[in-house]
Formats: C-alpha cells, sequence, structure tokens
C-alpha cells in the first residue's frame, strides 16, 4: 500500500510538471532549462572527479605523465589493454551508443529519434569514459560529458511528455551545459549547441539554452573557481604581414584536421573487419596504445599537461612532431578498440603541437618578424578544432574563454576559418557528421527549409492500382476513369515498364461526340508527357513540378518502372504538419462533402498531449478496442484507423468490437507520453503486459464524469466518426 501511495504521489507530480510546462507555459520552459543547466553542471562535476579517481587507481596519480616514469613498463603496457576490453564488454551488453566520441550519437538523436536517449546513458557513459581516460585511453572528457548532459536533458523531457520540438530543445539544453561546465566556458557552450546540435535557431530555442549554459557554468565556477584551463603567453602581433604566416598555418591546421578524421574512420573499418571483434578489437587496440604509450607517455589521458608545457617552455621541434603523430594514432586506436571519450581535447592537443613546430620553423626562415612559437601554439588549437568539427564559431570562443586573453582573437579567428575552407573543401563531411553519413543517414537539421530538402519522395509515396494495359479497349478506359476518383490512369507496358497517363480531362471532349478513328485502346490515349519524379529525390522536386499544374498526383518512376504515385494532399499535409506546426494548434480536420471544396476545422489540444498515427502493436493484433480499453489504462483515445487495401489508405472510424489487424495503424489522442510507450510497444521495445504495471504515468486515471473530458477530445471523437472525415 504504502509503495502504491507513492505511486500515485509521483503520477500526480508528473502530471502537474506536464500541465505547468506545457505549450502553454513558456516561463516553464526556462525553469526547466536552469533545472537541466544544474543538473548537467552536477553531473560534469561528478564525472570530473569520477575520471580523477579512476586515473589515481590506475597511475597512482590524477596524471599519468607525471608519474608514468616511475611506473613498471608492464603495467603501463597492461593498463589500457585492461581500460579497453573492461568498456567494450560492458558497452555491448549494457548500451552500444555509449561507444565512440558522443557527439555523433547526440546529433543522431536529435535528427532521428525525435530527441529521445536512452536515460541509462547518463550513467553507462560516464562509467565507460571514466575508466577509459583512467586507464590511459587517448580521449577527451567533453564529448562525454556532452552526451550525458544531453541525456539529462532528453530524459527531462521524455518523462514530462513534451513535445518532440521541446525534447530537442532540452537535449540542446544539456549538451550547452556540458560543454559550459566542462571547460568553464558558458559562451561557447551556447555557440556549439546551436552550431553543431540543433544546426539553427530562434529567439524561443536561444534563451532556455543560455540558462542552460550560465547555470552550469555557475556551479562549476563555484565548486572550481573561475580561472581560464590555460594561461596565455604575453602576445604581440610582431609585424602585419605575420597574418600571412598565421594563414599558411590554417592550410597545415585543415590538412591535419582532415588527416585526424581519416585516420580515425580507416582504424575503425579495419577494426570491423577482425574476426571475433569483440574480442580482438579491444586486444589489439589495447596492446598497439600500451606499446605507443611506453615510447611517448604524453599520449596518455587528456593531455592538457602536455598542452600547458608546449605553451610555457621550450620543446623541441622533432618531440613535437612526435607528439603530433604519436596522438593521431593514439586516440584513433583507443576509439576504434571500442573505448569511450571525446575528440576535443585530442584536436587541441594536435593544434598546440603542430602550431609550436610551425612556430618554431618560422622563427629561422620568416622573412618578417614573427611571435613566440607559443602564441602560434595557441592558435593552432583552435584551427584544428575548427578543421576537425566545421564549428568555427565554437572553436574561436571556446578559445578565447579558455584562455581568458582577448589580445590574439585577430589571428585566431583568420586561422581557423582558413583551416575550415581547407578542410571544407577536401571533405564536406566534419568529423561528426562524417560518423552518420558512413551509416547512411541524413544530417540535415530538421529546419524548415532543410524537411523539405532532405524528405525524399519514397517516404511519402503511395501505391496505386490505378494501372491499365495498352490494350485495354476504349470503353473499359472510360469506365474505369469515372470509377477512379484519382482522375488519372497509368499504362505499363511489358514488364511493368512505364508508358505514359490517361487522364480524364483530355478524354471527357471525346465522351460528347464520336471517338475519332483509331481511338481503339488505353496506349491511344497516352499524354506521354507527363512529369514524374524518383523515389530518391526530394520532395522540393515535386513541389517544383506540381507547382503551375493542376495536377493531383505525379506516377513515381525508377528506372522506368512505376513503383508508386506522390499526391498533392499528402504533399500539402506534409507541409502544415512539419513546416508550419499546425499539429501545434490540436487537431486538423478535413472533411470532402460530394462538392470539391474542402472544409478545414481547427481543435485546441490540452497542454502536453498530441496527436499521432501508430501501428498496431504485435500483441495488440486480435484485439478489439474495448478489450484493450486505452482511455481508461492509458489516456488514449482512438479516433480514427488507417488501414491499407488493395493498394490504398482507407481511414476509418474505429470499433470497439472489431478485431484489430496487423498492419492496421491507430490515431491517438493523448497525453505524448503514453503515445511513446504505444509507440515503443509497436517497435517491440516494451511488452504491454509486462510495462503496464511499470510504466503507469497514465494511469489512475478514472473514466471521467460526463462534462469532465478535455474539450479537444470531445470534439475530435464526434468529429472523427463522421463519415469521410479523415486526419492528416
Amino acid at each position: 500500500m504504502e509503495w502504491n501511495a507513492v505511486g500515485s504521489a509521483l503520477d500526480r507530480i508528473v502530471r502537474r510538471l506536464q500541465a505547468a510546462f506545457g505549450r502553454q507555459a513558456p516561463g516553464g520552459l526556462l525553469l526547466l532549462a536552469l533545472g537541466v543547466g544544474l543538473g548537467t553542471g552536477a553531473g560534469a562535476l561528478a564525472f570530473r572527479a569520477l575520471v580523477e579517481a579512476a586515473t589515481r587507481a590506475v597511475f597512482g596519480a590524477a596524471s599519468p605523465l607525471e608519474v608514468a616514469g616511475n611506473l613498471p613498463p608492464l603495467w603501463r603496457f597492461a593498463a589500457p589493454v585492461l581500460g579497453l576490453f573492461v568498456v567494450s564488454e560492458f558497452g555491448r551488453r549494457l548500451a552500444p551508443e555509449v561507444r565512440g566520441h558522443g557527439v555523433p550519437e547526440v546529433m543522431h538523436a536529435v535528427l532521428h529519434e525525435g530527441g529521445r536517449i536512452r536515460p541509462r546513458v547518463v550513467l553507462i557513459k560516464a562509467l565507460a569514459s571514466a575508466l577509459t581516460i583512467g586507464s590511459g585511453g587517448s580521449v577527451g572528457r567533453e564529448g562525454p560529458i556532452v552526451q550525458i548532459g544531453s541525456a539529462i536533458g532528453s530524459t527531462v523531457g521524455q518523462r514530462l511528455g513534451l513535445e518532440v520540438e521541446r525534447v530537442r530543445l532540452l537535449l540542446a539544453c544539456g549538451a550547452a551545459a556540458g560543454i559550459s561546465a566542462t571547460f568553464n566556458a558558458p559562451i561557447a557552450g551556447v555557440i556549439f549547441a546551436v552550431e553543431i546540435i540543433l544546426g539553427a535557431a530562434s529567439i524561443s530555442t536561444f534563451s532556455p539554452i543560455v540558462v542552460a549554459s550560465v547555470s552550469a557554468a555557475t556551479l562549476s565556477r563555484w565548486t572550481l573557481g573561475d580561472a581560464p584551463a590555460f594561461t596565455l603567453p604575453a602576445y604581440r602581433l610582431a609585424h602585419p604581414l605575420e597574418l600571412v604566416s598565421y594563414m599558411g598555418l590554417g592550410l597545415l591546421a585543415g590538412l591535419l584536421a582532415l588527416g585526424f578524421t581519416n585516420l580515425l574512420y580507416f582504424f575503425e573499418d579495419l577494426f570491423d573487419r577482425l574476426p571475433r571483434r569483440a574480442f580482438t578489437a579491444p586486444l589489439l587496440g589495447g596492446v598497439s596504445l600500451g606499446a605507443l604509450g611506453l615510447l611517448v607517455p604524453h599520449v596518455y589521458g587528456i593531455g592538457y599537461e602536455s598542452i600547458e608545457h608546449v605553451l610555457h617552455h621550450d620543446v623541441a621541434l622533432g618531440l613535437l612532431a612526435a607528439l603530433v603523430l604519436a596522438k593521431l594514432v593514439a586516440t584513433s586506436l583507443t576509439l576504434a578498440g571500442g573505448g569511450s571519450g571525446g575528440i576535443f581535447a585530442p584536436s587541441l592537443f594536435l593544434g598546440a603541437a603542430l602550431g609550436g613546430a610551425y612556430g618554431l620553423v618560422l622563427q629561422d626562415l620568416s622573412p618578417w618578424p614573427v611571435a613566440d612559437p607559443a602564441a602560434y601554439a595557441l592558435v593552432g588549437m583552435g584551427a584544428v578544432v575548427a578543421g576537425t568539427t566545421h564549428a568555427p564559431l565554437t572553436a574561436i570562443i571556446i578559445l578565447f574563454e579558455l584562455t581568458g586573453g582577448y589580445s590574439i582573437i585577430l589571428p585566431l579567428m583568420l586561422t581557423c576559418i582558413v583551416a575550415l575552407v581547407v578542410a571544407v573543401a577536401v571533405q564536406g563531411e566534419s568529423i561528426y557528421t562524417l560518423k552518420l553519413v558512413r551509416r547512411g543517414e541524413r544530417v540535415a537539421h530538421p529546419t524548415a527549409s532543410n524537411r523539405v530538402r532532405s524528405t525524399p519522395v519514397r517516404d511519402l509515396m503511395r501505391q496505386t492500382t490505378a494501372v491499365l494495359a495498352p490494350d485495354t479497349p476504349f470503353q473499359e478506359v472510360v469506365d474505369r476513369l469515372l470509377e477512379h476518383d484519382g482522375h488519372h490512369l497509368y499504362v505499363h507496358g511489358p514488364e511493368g515498364r512505364f508508358l505514359g497517363v490517361v487522364r480524364l480531362e483530355e478524354v471527357k471532349p471525346l465522351l460528347r461526340s464520336r471517338p475519332p478513328e483509331g481511338l481503339v485502346n488505353a496506349y491511344d490515349l497516352l499524354s506521354h508527357t507527363c512529369p514524374t519524379v524518383d523515389p530518391n529525390e526530394t520532395l522540393e522536386s515535386c513541389l517544383v513540378r506540381f507547382s503551375g499544374t493542376s495536377l493531383r498526383e505525379l506516377p513515381v518512376v525508377e528506372e522506368g518502372r512505376q513503383v508508386g504515385v506522390i499526391r498533392r494532399d499528402d504533399l500539402l499535409a506534409f507541409l502544415n504538419r512539419e513546416i508550419l506546426h499546425l499539429d501545434d494548434l490540436g487537431f486538423l480536420f478535413v472533411t470532402h462533402p460530394e462538392e470539391e471544396a474542402e472544409e478545414r476545422d481547427y481543435v485546441e489540444l490540452p497542454a502536453g498531449h498530441g496527436i499521432e498515427g501508430v501501428v498496431v502493436p504485435p500483441a495488440f493484433v486480435g484485439k478489439t478496442l474495448r478489450e484493450l480499453d486505452l482511455r481508461r489504462k492509458r489516456g488514449l483515445l482512438v479516433i480514427g484507423l488507417r488501414v491499407q487495401r488493395d493498394g490504398e489508405v482507407v481511414r476509418l472510424a474505429p470499433d470497439p468490437d472489431a478485431p484489430l489487424e496487423e498492419g492496421t495503424a491507430l490515431v491517438v489522442e493523448g497525453p505524448r507520453l503514453q503515445i511513446d510507450w504505444l509507440r515503443r510497444c509497436a517497435k517491440g521495445e516494451l511488452d504491454p503486459e509486462v510495462s503496464g504495471r511499470a510504466q503507469r504515468v497514465g494511469e489512475g486515471k478514472a473514466e471521467p464524469p460526463d462534462g469532465a473530458r478535455p474539450e479537444g477530445a470531445e470534439a475530435a471523437s464526434g468529429r472523427a466518426a463522421e463519415g469521410g472525415g479523415r486526419t492528416p
């Protein structure tokens, strides 16, 4: 009974938070952002302590470089092997997404998962990354804390049942807070979230990200102090022409960034092809990393001590060159071997070593006065980051905040842009997006224009049965046209080759008089100039073809064969839903009376509610809506069904006593958290029978008395039951 009381209390709290932070309360989103920022800031501090504890446990000190010479060589060799083995197995069994550098997984969640990240990622990513770094893995801690902060923000949004856009926004708040707390860089955190995670921002999205970033930085500074991560060496621009020297550094930094990106994925491909990869990849990666660390101990761990040394001490040119090569290989081995950690700190390391070496060469060869090599090392740090991430604003701002100095900003800006131009000119993808592209994913951010430009026709096309043979008699063609509501019939030749279209408006004049001689079959009535689209073209192409015509649909043709049609109504519904966000108004009903005019009606949904079509879960097949009783158990109202019949989508009013068929889509209205539960059941991620007791956010709602039902739901039920009604 006590546990039931606790569950009921938590259920009431969640429902109140859903109401408080719904779309009607914009100030509530700022409070949520504040909470995400503080939570991520606390997580960053805990993660930092966890990394230090793991490093001390393995090496006996907070910095492996400080004590590497005093440790037995066998232990220095074995530590990375053991660390990669444990981390690889840890991720394989519990959460595969924690492998790698973290940021691509966050971008994937934004682009393809509606901002949803599993809550378990918070703990597993922290443990896996701390063990990787603590055992000598050559990676950074910023990627993990970005993924951890993003998971915190995503979890908050999911648990409150917020709209997809708000879940994405809270995810971005967590990412910004992670960068802010890790580097003590609140401005860079905001720019990182906008430039890399979201790809765009407006005032409504920018404000919560700022709140989250500032709150995380405040907590970090209150705990650790506000001293910059690196102290800026004395700097002045020795000669105006020295900017030309910095442009040369930008060129080299861009090439190094390309080498880093491609070497990383070369090793990943190489290790993926190994037999029994789960065993051989961490073994080969750990053994190679351990052997490299015996020769160059600077590659162990994050590498901030080595960066600081390059900035403030004279380092030999040969050692700097060796550090560049060793760090490239060490980071690639760590990640390819199954380790978990970021690439931001390795990019800073590479830039410092490259810039220091370049500055030393200029001391002897430059025809004009140049600054100290340390200045080139600092600028090189930002340039390599800009080249690898394709985020120059983030690189410029983060170096400014890491050093607390403004004097070097001019050469820093110029060098970062040159590095970016070189990297983009040779390879269009960053180290983050290339990982997604290699999986076959589209990486266009979900802005309004990119949705149209990136969504392929294949995602929106329908099958069609309006097909004729070329020798179909004239009268049969006429009968089929009059029966078919699409006003188009498509003619297919041998082996399904697309020959053309027969249109009702072109046949109508022939019906008023005796058809001309020679019109005996469908082939004689063909319109050979019918525009077509390829299934891999984008919806933008369809908009161009539909504009200026009265066509209701276009045939989708691939390699000479028709594979479907795309309809103007479906394209407009997509624009309404994805671009104009008409779903934010509630339901959009479209009725089609006998005359051609459409009638539209909008009904406001309760805060935190949504409407979505979800395929019937396998466990629901054969059961009736009355048996499932989703309205009472989950607060979900089934307002319609969509089924495929003869290649066409048919919309039906719900029958409470009809058994549900496999492949049927339920159009449901209700709390977004419960819609997400239904979607996960349909994907097989949850068992409805088991999760019915474990996930009862919507349970406990008794059947509402008359008059207590939400106005939007009442209107939806009545209108959806009308003949001919449909929802987009």
